[in-house]
């Protein structure tokens, strides 16, 4: 995508999240992006391709958000899936789906074919990538049920939402995210004992994007590089001090990607510190590739920060 889009993009989402769809103009957001209001129809034919393209940045912004919860180890299902709970809601549903939300109230873009259209397979992606999170925290048998978790987990981020945004009932992210990863898991596990006939069933795409792009697949291979550089620096430094060094660049990479705001910069240099190891040359170029660093052009994660 085109660079001054995507920060026309960057830049309509804070607005629309500050002041709401319906109230911004066209002319705040050119005049936000430093350019005249006729170039803004350079790059959108109106605001409402404009919010397309918004609505289309959600499943990126999660398919991230996944890639890297993937590549991390949990002590428990629970911390796993309040952690996804956590980093969507700051990252994705008080940006992005609260503009989908509030621009849903206007019936002429409900009645918009392009938005209707791109809406529901925006749902059905989505979708497709909770049940893939689903059956990998709990396993294959949770198959059958996992449109019904699909259904708490989204009604609980917006009912979340709406009371923050709109009633203003401040509450503690990390303590609600825990409440709904355990209201959760208690639905499975009732599911996964009881056996009940299941009643939501959707068009199944599960396993469908199982490709190198999945952030299963991503997040998986993530940590395997992970754990191999780690394997490879114990067997193959051989000096005390230098070893020292390198497991304390590792611990630093490591602790990095932790972070919900990750620093490019910093990921890279370590990185490019442990190719000195002629033994990592191929796997810091693999997990260099698999964390998308090396592309020149801003990255969608970090211009929607």
């Amino acid at each position: 995508m085109d660079k001054k889009k995507l920060e026309i993009i960057k830049i309509a989402i804070h607005l629309f999240s500050e002041n709401g769809y319906h109230s911004t103009s066209v002319e705040e957001i050119a005049k936000e992006s430093n350019m005249a209001k006729g170039s803004f129809y350079k790059y959108y034919q109106s605001k409402e391709d404009l919010l397309i393209d918004i609505i289309n940045t959600i499943p990126l912004e999660i398919k991230q958000v996944l890639t890297k919860i993937y590549s991390k180890e949990y002590d428990s299902s629970i911390q796993k899936l309040s952690d996804l709970i956590t980093v969507c809601y700051e990252k994705v549903f008080v940006k992005q789906i609260q503009i989908l939300m509030s621009s849903c109230n206007d019936g002429a873009l409900i009645k918009n074919q392009n938005i209707h259209d791109v809406a529901r397979n925006i749902s059905t992606e989505i979708d497709t990538l909770l049940s893939e999170f689903f059956i990998n925290l709990y396993g294959e048998k949770i198959k059958d049920y996992v449109w019904n978790l699909n259904l708490l987990f989204t009604s609980q981020m917006v009912n979340y939402l709406i009371l923050n945004r709109e009633r203003q009932v401040n509450t503690n992210l990390e303590d609600t995210a825990n409440f709904m990863a355990t209201s959760i898991e208690i639905l499975a596990e009732g599911y996964l004992e009881r056996k009940p006939k299941p009643v939501i069933i959707g068009k199944s795409q599960i396993g469908k994007n199982q490709s190198d792009e999945s952030p299963l697949v991503k997040g998986q291979k993530i940590r395997k590089i992970l754990s191999l550089i780690n394997h490879t620096v114990n067997n193959s430094v051989h000096g005390t001090k230098e070893k020292e060094e390198y497991m304390q660049v590792i611990y630093l990479l490591e602790e990095e990607l932790l972070q919900k705001e990750q620093n490019t910069i910093l990921i890279r240099a370590y990185i490019s510190s442990l190719e000195s190891i002629a033994e990592l040359v191929n796997e810091c170029k693999e997990l260099k590739s698999l964390l998308e660093i090396e592309q020149n052009q801003d990255r969608l994660s970090n211009l929607l920060r």
